[in-house]
């Protein structure tokens, strides 16, 4: 219940403060989005670190490829889900790089905690840091050189006939 109500909170102030400084967000739109990019980077490597720490948890004899999945859905799969929802084409399939660096985050985040680093609390810490570090970090990389995974068909250039 508690963070459901931080959830909420946040939420509902993040509302307000939008509506009430609507003129100021839609003139600085660019700097908005490229702050929301940041958070939702670091929010995608959280949850692709906690997806693999609670296989790990509860499965820890299924092996590294469960884990490592389970992270990346934990990570990509709350916001496929939504934009299904919305009638939309998951988001995905339409930014940058964005589930292979939870990929890349979780299989950082396993590596580090289960085979490079000793297994206590603090070095699980440790470990958690270096995935989430790793999806901001490939997140942010390809944001600023617009990186993006080549199409097999260019939809966009195929004329309309």
């Amino acid at each position: 219940p508690v963070q459901i109500c931080i959830s909420l909170a946040t939420a509902i102030a993040v509302f307000i403060f939008a509506r009430v400084r609507a003129r100021w967000y839609i003139k600085n739109e660019e700097k908005v989005m490229r702050i929301n990019n940041y958070i939702d980077a670091l929010g995608l490597g959280a949850f692709a670190v906690s997806g693999v720490r609670m296989c790990l948890l509860g499965y820890a004899d299924k092996g590294a490829f469960m884990a490592i999945m389970m992270g990346v859905l934990t990570a990509v799969g709350g916001g496929a889900v939504r934009d299904v929802c919305l009638r939309d084409i998951p988001f995905i399939f339409r930014k940058r790089i964005y589930a292979a660096a939870a990929l890349a985050g979780a299989s950082v985040y396993y590596l580090c905690a289960q085979v490079l680093l000793p297994h206590d609390v603090k070095w699980q810490t440790v470990s958690a840091l270096i995935g989430l570090m790793t999806v901001l970090l490939i997140r942010v990389v390809a944001t600023v050189f617009k990186l993006n995974f080549p199409k097999a068909i260019a939809f966009s250039k195929i004329s309309k006939e």
